[in-house]
């Protein structure tokens, strides 16, 4: 075995022993600060989703069918429909991460704020049921 080829198996040999300690701390840090960790966490995605519905409803933060108001129900909805098509050819993910890619590519058109139930209505019905309503009344 030649010096360069021992340098390098010592090389390895260093680089797995550190990676095996620095896995180690992060693991004991993890535990030790998770409470604070996930506090932090949940109040950046509680920001990041309120600047994206704010900006997509017009400062309203309510559906924009129904009008139904309060973050928790709020979600995203593509417009077209074309959302799982988007996601299975990967052009955008979907949850958390997909509100931070709207943020990052400053807010495409092609999306409207939706509650939950109107957006899965949509989903199942081609159309929301409040929307069928006001055509069925005139």
């Amino acid at each position: 075995m030649t010096s360069k080829e021992k340098n390098n198996e010592y090389s390895r040999k260093v680089y797995r022993k550190n990676l095996e300690r620095g896995r180690a701390y992060n693991r004991k840090s993890y535990w030790k600060n998770k409470e604070s960790r996930d506090k932090k966490v949940k109040e950046y995605h509680t920001k990041v989703k309120s600047e994206v519905m704010t900006h997509y409803s017009d400062g309203k933060l309510a559906c924009l069918c129904c009008g139904v108001k309060g973050l928790v129900f709020l979600t995203i909805d593509h417009i077209n429909g074309d959302g799982g098509i988007k996601r299975k050819t990967k052009e955008h993910k979907k949850g958390m991460m997909f509100y931070i890619w709207l943020r990052v590519h400053k807010y495409p058109k092609g999306f409207q704020v939706l509650c939950h139930n109107c957006n899965q209505a949509k989903k199942q019905l081609s159309k929301c049921p409040h929307e069928l309503l006001e055509t069925n009344k005139n």
